[in-house]
């Protein structure tokens, strides 16, 4: 069974900043594969109540790759406080988190540290050792002594770090910070990403991420549209698949889901009569109406700007409509095959 390990590959989602504390540990990698669990959001999972995550070693990814069905009905037990969760509640959780950690996880898939050596006031290049091409954040943690310390990029394999002083406030000991020029053992960690179109995953899983991403930049008019697209992506995913599977030329399939306009029309007739599947027992289907109405009055210019509260209501409806539809199209095939295995052995 394809279960997560308890206790392992610990994020907390806190200021893990502080002077003399170990730095951080986290499992990133950069994994190819079309699958669900292509890269890093897929793999992290949050505790929605104290806001701990633990990211998905590359070998505990790739066994539930092989059974995904298996692995979306089993429990994760939060590391920190203790509690079970159902591991796709986890995943949601770790998806739609607001902590701003968690969405360097959910947009980055490549996650790089190391240590290096700066002199205070003095600009340090960092040499990477892969290409990164688009550098999300770098969190620094000084030992021994503080400092200011900033970064900037240069290239795709390398970055800049930029450092000055502080000036110690009334009552702090001045001997805490650097002085110019002075030496500091520092440890970094880079969250980052690949060009889109790099990423051997299907397109709703990239429009998913770029949800995210819009989300949070602030660009919320974005992240509705995207998040209602990635839907609609995944929705006819599922549709070509069943057509596939039935003998359906894609063309064919092609036909009908351009003449099927819209996602309401999809997922309310099509998906159902052809899968077997719907969002009606889902919770769903009322709030994802709500959006989707918003998303047409944003493409059709009538409304100008989003809200923040809007835009993560629109993914999260989003994310949870294609956890509920991956999980009945999972279970639809094992029944499936089992009716085919009864048919031969008879």
């Amino acid at each position: 069974m394809c279960v997560p390990s308890r206790g392992q590959h610990t994020v907390t989602f806190g200021d893990d900043s502080g002077l003399g504390q170990d730095p951080a540990t986290s499992v990133g990698f950069h994994t190819e594969g079309g699958t669900v669990f292509g890269i890093g959001p897929f793999t992290l999972l949050d505790c929605a109540d104290c806001q701990s995550g633990t990211s998905l070693s590359p070998e505990e990814a790739d066994c539930a790759r092989k059974d995904m069905r298996t692995f979306l009905a089993s429990t994760w037990r939060c590391p920190s406080c203790g509690k079970d969760w159902p591991i796709q509640e986890a995943i949601i959780q770790g998806l739609i988190s607001s902590h701003p950690a968690a969405s360097i996880n959910v947009v980055g898939n490549i996650l790089l540290h190391g240590k290096t050596t700066v002199a205070t006031g003095i600009e340090s290049v960092v040499e990477l050792s892969q290409e990164v091409p688009l550098i999300l954040s770098v969190n620094f943690t000084p030992w021994g002594k503080y400092a200011r310390l900033g970064w900037v990029p240069t290239g795709e394999d390398k970055f800049i770090i930029i450092s000055s002083t502080v000036t110690a406030m009334a009552g702090q000991d001045p001997g805490r910070y650097a002085e110019l020029g002075e030496r500091l053992d520092v440890d970094w960690m880079l969250s980052g990403r690949s060009n889109w179109s790099d990423l051997d995953v299907p397109v709703w899983q990239i429009v998913l991420i770029q949800a995210r991403e819009q989300l949070d930049r602030k660009g919320y008019g974005l992240s509705i549209l995207s998040s209602v697209v990635a839907l609609e992506a995944f929705v006819d995913a599922i549709i070509t698949n069943v057509f596939h599977d039935a003998g359906v030329e894609k063309k064919v399939s092609d036909i009908v889901l351009e003449h099927t306009f819209g996602i309401s029309r999809k997922l309310d007739s099509l998906l159902p009569s052809i899968a077997g599947i719907s969002l009606k027992k889902s919770g769903l289907r009322s709030r994802l109406e709500h959006v989707d109405k918003l998303r047409n009055k944003i493409a059709h210019g009538e409304v100008a700007e989003s809200t923040e509260a809007e835009a993560r209501e629109a993914f999260e409806v989003s994310v949870r409509s294609i956890f509920h539809l991956l999980v009945q199209s999972l279970n639809a095939d094992a029944t499936h095959s089992a009716k085919e295995q009864r048919l031969r052995s008879e």
